[in-house]
């Protein structure tokens, strides 16, 4: 009655791939005549691992960083009563030069996109 308990196998340790193989299977995938199945299946990889980082390099080029011009001239404190103040959705407050207000529309047309 003295048995022990049968003992587990030790806990499988996630993968990490790099960025680089990742961009080489998503190529592999977008060759002609190639199937994500099939380049999974060279690999070793689940195909819903390849969607899903497909995904996210897709989601990460929305997301990207948008260059946006900025006023010519900087204004200061002192001149904040010649500006505008604009507050954006993430909290920044910017002051724009009343004279130039104009000049704010394709600004604040690129934030909205």
């Amino acid at each position: 009655m003295d048995q022990l308990p049968p003992s587990l196998p030790a806990p499988k340790t996630r993968r990490k791939y790099s960025r680089e193989f990742k961009t080489k299977v998503l190529k592999e995938c977008q060759e002609p005549g190639s199937s994500t199945a099939g380049v999974a299946r060279r690999y070793g990889l689940n195909a819903n691992l390849i969607h899903k980082w497909r995904r996210h390099f897709e989601k990460q080029g929305t997301d990207s960083f948008i260059a946006l011009p900025a006023p010519a001239e900087k204004t200061t404190p002192s001149a904040v009563s010649g500006t505008i103040r604009l507050e954006l959705p993430n909290g920044a407050v910017v002051h724009w030069p009343a004279d130039r207000m104009m000049e704010s529309v394709p600004w604040l047309k690129a934030l909205q996109s």
